[in-house]
């Protein structure tokens, strides 16, 4: 239980921090790389470009994600998009289903790991790591 309140704790604060909450899907801009479906593999990112990786969420139901760069400094998170799949309605229980997207800028050369880490009541679904190298 403790797990969950401060995973819970850590997401809110993140994203309070980086969200950006929109109705509209999430729209790439140009020479950004799609992380998502990448899995284990590796990619390979120029100074000032950018990546995404996206992640279901329904918070209420216990579906979240935690995504991480393991080098801030190489990878940094610039911002987080969250597209409702329904408009929030005061007091609707289960509307916040949602699809995140998380943009990344690369930094400096370097490498860096992304981490995707799907959990379900805090337990781990699957995780999908993607290298990362910056030049």
């Amino acid at each position: 239980m403790k797990s969950l309140i401060c995973s819970v704790l850590a997401f809110l604060i993140v994203s309070f921090s980086y969200a950006q909450d929109e109705t509209k899907p999430f729209k790439p801009e140009k020479g950004m790389v799609n992380l998502t479906p990448l899995g284990t593999k590796k990619v390979t990112l120029k100074v000032g470009q950018k990546a995404y990786i996206q992640y279901k969420m329904h918070a209420s139901v216990g579906i979240w994600a935690d995504v991480t760069s393991s080098d801030e400094t190489v990878l940094k998170i610039s911002k987080t998009h969250t597209r409702f799949h329904q408009k929030q309605v005061a007091g609707m229980a289960g509307g916040d289903a949602s699809t995140v997207t998380v943009v990344f800028e690369a930094v400096k050369a370097g490498n860096s790991q992304v981490k995707c880490v799907n959990k379900f009541r805090s337990e781990v679904e699957k995780e999908t790591e993607v290298a990362v190298e910056v030049k």
